[in-house]
């Protein structure tokens, strides 16, 4: 694949987007665990991290709605969140008007683990983003938001500038 810089006769397919987008993501990914492994070992995992993200954004969220969200299956994400809940991360509360149903949210301690994950997380990666040029950081940013909105998860909105660490 050609780079940005240089000038191509036409524009790229989708196809070969989306494999720079998930080969750009993979990297990002494992930069940014390796970084959380590095400053905090044997803490959370990026499932469970993934699970405090979407209760950080959407409080009171069901227990279907967070395997969605993380793509485990309704008995994993209930390991998943018992865990979290064990470790006074998580807090479980009965519906109003259905105690059957479950409504999960962030607790203080939850809310603080996972700023500090995400703030070590992001300094990682603005360390190898630093010496873009300030055009070239435009135009990432620019493509970063319209990714994001088109991946969001239908009913979610793409969380592109939340208030962790910033």
């Amino acid at each position: 694949m050609k780079l940005l810089d240089q000038p191509s006769t036409r524009a790229p397919t989708a196809a070969e987007v989306a494999a720079l987008v998930l080969n750009a993501a993979q990297l990002v990914v494992r930069l940014a665990r390796a970084e959380v492994r590095r400053q905090h070992p044997g803490n959370l995992s990026l499932t469970q991290l993934r699970a405090l993200d979407y209760l950080s954004a959407d409080p009171d969220a069901s227990l279907s709605a967070v395997a969605d969200y993380v793509g485990l299956t309704l008995p994993s994400t209930s390991v998943l969140i018992d865990g979290l809940a064990g470790r006074g991360l998580v807090a479980r509360r009965a519906a109003p008007g259905d105690r059957r149903r479950l409504r999960l949210r962030l607790t203080a301690a939850g809310n603080a683990g996972l700023r500090t994950v995400l703030v070590a997380a992001r300094a990682a990666v603005a360390d190898r983003l630093k010496d873009l040029a300030p055009r070239d950081r435009a135009l990432i940013t620019r493509a970063m938001a319209r990714i994001s909105a088109a991946a969001a998860p239908t009913g979610h909105a793409a969380r592109s500038h939340r208030s962790h660490g910033r």
